[in-house]
């Protein structure tokens, strides 16, 4: 995980993604991690694993990590979905001040919305790369699309548009 969260200047890296992480340290904050939040270390390596292979920022993973795996251990959902959720909106916001601030606030959108609505916060955690994909295509901020998008799939969902969180989504 080391060696995948280091970029190049080239390849996009800078601050923290430019200078090889210890391994140790992010050992201990994946445990520190697990414990504080009834996950097991395995779940949440494997959801920082999902998320420096999708983006390749170890930064924003390691920034997010703690918040994603109170969401996943609240929800009941896989840790390595929420994660993987969170790459993809990584990804759909680009390279933006406060990144790990915006996709913890969009991820709990996301969660407050599956509280209230038909689709469970690990259903819709396995479809975020579509929400977040399109979010941009809308007049908004792409945080904003992302949450319209998620309204309207859980409306979907709960009129009888859609039969499924997936159909809904689409």
């Amino acid at each position: 995980l080391s060696n995948a969260g280091l970029l190049t200047k080239n390849q996009g890296g800078k601050g923290q993604n430019l200078v090889r992480q210890d391994a140790g340290t992010l050992m201990r904050q994946v445990q520190q991690t697990a414990i504080g939040t009834g996950n097991t270390s395995e779940d949440v390596m494997a959801g920082l694993s999902e998320f420096v292979a999708k983006t390749g920022d170890l930064k924003t993973g390691r920034d997010i990590l703690a918040d994603m795996a109170k969401l996943a251990t609240a929800t009941g959902a896989n840790m390595a979905d929420v994660v993987s959720a969170s790459g993809d909106i990584s990804l759909a916001l680009g390279d933006v001040e406060g990144k790990a601030e915006k996709i913890d606030a969009i991820m709990r959108v996301v969660g407050g919305q599956s509280k209230l609505g038909s689709i469970e916060y690990k259903d819709m955690a396995t479809q975020m790369a579509k929400v977040a994909s399109r979010a941009g295509q809308f007049q908004g901020g792409t945080g904003e699309s992302i949450a319209s998008l998620g309204a309207m799939a859980q409306m979907s969902k709960a009129t009888g548009g859609s039969s499924t969180s997936a159909q809904a989504v689409t």
